[in-house]
């Protein structure tokens, strides 16, 4: 008995009619892809991607329904994309500062929860080393998973784009340059931020506030406190100012960056 072996075949059909398609482009360069290659190359591109859109289309009008239900049930009691979460502790808080922790909250979920899914969906072999729940991918996706490795690896994958090594349908350097921003605002709110001292420490206050409750006297008692002591006191309350005002200006800085690189946060 002859065993056929049909692989040559398909590596044949699948060499003529490459498409070359590139591994990643900037929103938008993807209409201009596809339209340059279905001008340049019909007979390909209507084997390579016409064919299999036209076929996906028809299992998605049986799976649709389904999938619809499973969507609608995840984003309104799971994944509630419309809330936008703080992260802060109950109680009062001023609008600036929740619209501050919202805004980086987002990006904090978008790089380990929506960048993570990225990182896995598209390889079975990642998939195995992140140790996903099984409700978080494919027909089963009813809530979506966070893992901060995988998504810190993704944006690392993303900032070799622009890479010389790769060739020009492999690159791209607009992907890359937004990877490298978003993994350096992420890296700034999540640990170079909370590591930041206390004003009132840096700046001596807490230190000449305990001094003043062991010698038994309040704060800001001008009757009895030394000359020594009004201008300690002041010297510490200006310099934990400037701390202050230092960090409203890191804080503005990088909310401002957040913002100018918004229309990369998508996948």
């Amino acid at each position: 008995m002859v065993k056929l072996n049909i692989k040559p075949c398909f590596e044949t059909i699948k060499n003529r009619f490459d498409l070359q398609i590139p591994a990643a482009l900037p929103w938008g360069e993807w209409d201009k892809w596809h339209a340059k290659t279905k001008n340049e190359r019909p007979f390909a591109y209507f084997i390579m991607e016409t064919i299999p859109s036209k076929f996906d289309n028809f299992i998605k009008f049986f799976t649709r329904p389904i999938n619809d239900l499973r969507y609608a049930i995840r984003v309104r009691v799971f994944d509630r994309y419309h809330v936008i979460k703080t992260g802060l502790k109950p109680g009062y808080t001023d609008c600036d500062t929740r619209m501050m922790h919202g805004m980086f909250n987002m990006l904090i979920d978008f790089v380990e929860v929506e960048k993570a899914w990225m990182q896995v969906v598209f390889s079975t072999d990642e998939q195995k080393k992140y140790k996903h729940p099984w409700w978080s991918l494919g027909l089963t996706r009813f809530k979506s998973f966070r893992d901060p490795q995988a998504g810190i690896d993704y944006l690392k994958w993303e900032m070799t784009l622009d890479s010389p090594s790769l060739s020009n349908t492999n690159q791209s350097p607009t992907q890359a340059s937004a990877a490298r921003e978003i993994w350096e605002i992420y890296h700034w709110w999540k640990f170079a931020r909370p590591m930041r001292p206390d004003p009132n420490d840096a700046s001596g206050w807490t230190e000449h506030c305990e001094l003043c409750e062991q010698r038994g006297r309040a704060l800001f008692d001008f009757e009895n406190e030394t000359a020594e002591e009004r201008a300690r006191s002041r010297e510490c309350l200006d310099r934990s100012i400037e701390i202050e005002a230092a960090y409203e200006a890191e804080d503005e800085s990088y909310l401002i960056r957040l913002i100018k690189i918004r229309k990369s946060l998508w996948t």
